[in-house]
């Protein structure tokens, strides 16, 4: 599980904030890099959704399809995709023997090592 959490990450986007953030972050905790940018993607394209918002929206279309998509107002576009991303990311963690903490609190690291 920990190479389709990676696999996801460095397929879809060349390392940007969650592979840098991940590599700081390993320095400070045993979880693998795929686990913390697990931890740390919903979080960061939750932020990139209040910069760019429409490159954002559109994550939604891959996600429920033309259909959906197209009835769906823009305003709420962002809010359904991470609505799904976190739908998937239960999903996911609900077949996990290890979990992927929601936070990086919660993965073990204090607020000294994430300043």
């Amino acid at each position: 599980m920990n190479s389709l959490a990676a696999g996801c990450a460095f397929s879809n986007a060349p390392p940007g904030a969650c592979h840098n953030l991940a590599v700081q972050l390993k320095q400070h905790t045993d979880l693998s890099f795929g686990f913390l940018m697990a931890i740390l993607l919903p979080h960061l394209v939750a932020h990139a959704g209040e910069i760019e918002p429409v490159p954002v929206g559109e994550l939604l279309y891959p996600m429920v399809g033309a259909d959906i998509y197209a009835v769906t107002a823009d305003d709420l576009k962002i809010p359904r995709s991470m609505a799904l991303f976190w739908e998937f990311f239960d999903a996911v963690n609900a077949e996990l023997t290890l979990k992927i903490p929601l936070t990086l609190v919660e993965a073990g690291l204090t607020q000294k090592q994430l300043k």
